[in-house]
């Protein structure tokens, strides 16, 4: 039997058809698909604002952090919002005060 004429190999026939059945529930579902971009492309480095949420006994913790290519510094901060606070008023008070200070 000539090799060129041979059908695919087991595993090869199986990774097409675990492929076409993942995209295949992917479109029947409506799931949403995750594109990249390198980091440069979406955001612009001066402009990025980054935060990241700790919890905490009894609140949240909230870590802003930025970089300031002209003084070529870092800044970080913590905020504590404890739980008697509605966090998403406080969230949103950081981020305007952290987006006021640049």
């Amino acid at each position: 039997m000539n090799d060129k004429s041979k059908k695919p190999g087991f595993l090869k026939r199986w990774l097409f058809n675990m492929v076409n059945s993942v995209r295949d529930y992917k479109e029947y579902n409506n799931v949403p698909t995750l594109t990249s971009a390198p980091v440069n492309d979406r955001f612009d480095s001066q402009s990025q604002l980054n935060f990241s949420v700790h919890f905490a006994d009894g609140g949240r913790v909230v870590q802003m952090n930025y970089y300031d290519k002209r003084n070529e510094q870092l800044t970080n901060r913590l905020y504590i919002v404890t739980d008697d606070k509605d966090f998403g008023r406080e969230l949103d008070k950081i981020i305007t005060t952290e987006g006021l200070r640049r």
